[in-house]
């Protein structure tokens, strides 16, 4: 299974919960706090994440979350493509 592919099934939710703990590193404490939820339901929507991304820890997780936001970096613009300039 492609867990890059499978970010498109991620909540809004689940997304904002990889942004603050993956690349702000904030704890589940600290995520829930930010988010308005408790601890334990960040940690449940880090469990989701897992089964849905095909990923056994959350450290993976990271790291495909950190790929598609490179991915995302790297595609050109529409106004930077080679044409149109």
């Amino acid at each position: 299974m492609d867990s890059l592919a499978n970010v498109a099934r991620l909540t809004r939710r689940q997304m904002q919960v990889l942004e603050l703990t993956c690349m702000r590193g904030m704890t589940a404490l600290q995520a829930g706090e930010a988010l308005g939820l408790s601890p334990q339901t960040v940690k449940n929507h880090r469990s989701a994440i897992n089964q849905k991304l095909d990923c056994h820890t959350s450290h993976f997780a990271c790291f495909v979350f950190g790929r598609l936001r490179e991915r995302h970096a790297m595609r050109p613009r529409p106004a930077e493509r080679a044409d149109d300039v």
